[in-house]
């Protein structure tokens, strides 16, 4: 199933794999319906794009509204990159964490607040390289930052919504093989 792109990045649809549960209900007033993943293997993919990951950014943003079944383990919500460039913002051991990495000029960042399961938030990454900083929010409250001295090199480390895809850095070190996926629910992914 293909996960239509609503936003300014024609032809960037993702693919949902191994069977996530669709329009289940919305995560907050007025919001769209969300998905289920089961955090055993479902995953959404993006193919590789200038607009995300092979072009060369001083400012990102990626937001996204979840609520987690469970917040043990480490659960990726948002993934690009690999051992050596990436953007992530992920679940670990009741954290929720906002990391990137730049080919070692900068980062990773320790950026983490704490979470509940079964609790609806929205989460933001925000680059920006000509402040010199990486930022973290949850819920429109800034969690931490983190010093950026260049702009985010191009890469093409695969990109992976709920789960990860090939590889990714976190604040603890770099990670291989696809995994860490998700249990709960997402919505409005940007």
């Amino acid at each position: 199933t293909t996960v239509n792109n609503q936003g300014s990045g024609s032809g960037i649809d993702g693919t949902y794999a191994n069977g996530p549960v669709l329009n289940q209900g919305a995560l907050f007033v007025g919001g769209v319906t969300s998905v289920q993943f089961d955090g055993i293997n479902d995953v959404i993919t993006i193919p590789d794009s200038a607009l995300i990951n092979t072009g060369t950014y001083d400012e990102r943003t990626v937001e996204l509204v979840f609520n987690a079944d469970t917040t043990a383990g480490r659960q990726v919500l948002w993934e690009e990159g690999g051992g050596t460039n990436a953007l992530t913002i992920y679940i670990d051991n009741g954290s929720i964490y906002f990391n990137a990495r730049d080919a070692g000029d900068w980062g990773p960042f320790t950026i983490n607040a704490s979470i509940n399961a079964g609790q609806t938030y929205h989460a933001a990454i925000v680059l920006d390289q000509p402040n010199g900083e990486l930022r973290g929010y949850l819920d429109g409250n800034l969690v931490g930052t983190g010093a950026v001295t260049i702009p985010l090199s191009s890469h093409s480390g695969d990109i992976g919504i709920v789960g990860m895809v090939q590889a990714n850095y976190y604040h603890d070190g770099a990670q291989s093989g696809d995994g860490n996926y998700f249990q709960g629910r997402m919505s409005d992914v940007a």
